[in-house]
């Protein structure tokens, strides 16, 4: 009978689970069945340790639908669930280090923690039409994400410093700058554009999904750096990502005046 997991949160978090779940497949050498909402679920594709995907409207559905299914045992292991559990015995967890303490509560002590992102040849191949000399940075989002301080005033920054001298990847479907230099990226998935982050001189990252994906790449297919424009008074990202040195260029820009020394440069 297949174990049911559900993992029902971002792109970003399913992509640092994808660990967990395969130490839960070897723990019960078993087909592993993960129920996760359907506009992240691209993130688990090409896991070979996972058997079936099964849609859940949202977090907290996914025990129900399993055992409907037929899944004998059920483990819950979404990020926001999760984290939040933790986070009440200690008010200084970090997310990156919830799966962590969820395979040490199912007698798995030691994993890969490292995300986990596994690009299709066709993918590869389809990004390989942004393979230019020309220099590249990329951004993604438009100022919605709750992980970012970020505004329009430093997006705005960051385009009037590269604008004139690189090629501009916006990873955002809504609000590209219209200019030939800026390439709005809507005729690639969610996937291809993970993919196209390799030819990135320097990556500005405002929330969890391309930048927990990018990471998740082996490291000749990652950007060449990252730039966070992010709070982390909740999530507490920066300390643990910064000691496993999953990206071996990564730099923390906390407020405006950090963003303007840091392009300055």
């Amino acid at each position: 009978m297949p174990i049911g997991v559900e993992s029902a949160h971002g792109f970003g978090d399913l992509c640092f689970n994808a660990g967990l779940i395969k130490a839960i497949q070897e723990k019960f050498n078993d087909e592993i069945w993960v129920a996760t909402r359907p506009h992240c679920k691209d993130a688990l594709y090409n896991l070979p340790w996972i058997s079936k995907i099964v849609d859940i409207p949202d977090m907290g559905h996914g025990e129900k639908k399993l055992k409907s299914m037929g899944c004998s045992e059920f483990i819950q292991i979404t990020q926001n669930i999760r984290f939040f559990e933790f986070k009440k015995e200690n008010p200084n967890h970090s997310l990156i280090d919830t799966p962590k303490l969820v395979a040490k509560s199912l007698g798995i002590n030691d994993f890969n923690q490292k995300p986990i992102f596994i690009p299709s040849k066709q993918e590869i191949e389809k990004s390989e039409s942004l393979n230019t000399e020309q220099p590249t940075i990329a951004i993604t989002s438009v100022y919605t994400s709750g992980q970012s301080w970020a505004d329009k005033k430093a997006f705005d920054t960051i385009i009037e410093k590269f604008l004139p001298t690189h090629r501009i990847l916006w990873l955002s479907n809504q609000d590209a700058p219209k200019h030939k230099n800026v390439d709005n990226m809507l005729r690639f998935t969610r996937r291809e554009v993970t993919c196209s982050l390799r030819f990135c001189d320097i990556f500005f990252s405002v929330g969890s999904g391309f930048f927990c994906a990018s990471m998740g790449l082996q490291e000749e297919f990652q950007p060449k750096k990252i730039n966070c424009l992010w709070k982390d008074d909740l999530y507490r990202y920066e300390e643990p990502i910064n000691k496993h040195k999953w990206h071996k260029n990564l730099t923390w820009i906390h407020d405006y005046k950090e963003l303007i020394k840091c392009i300055e440069k």
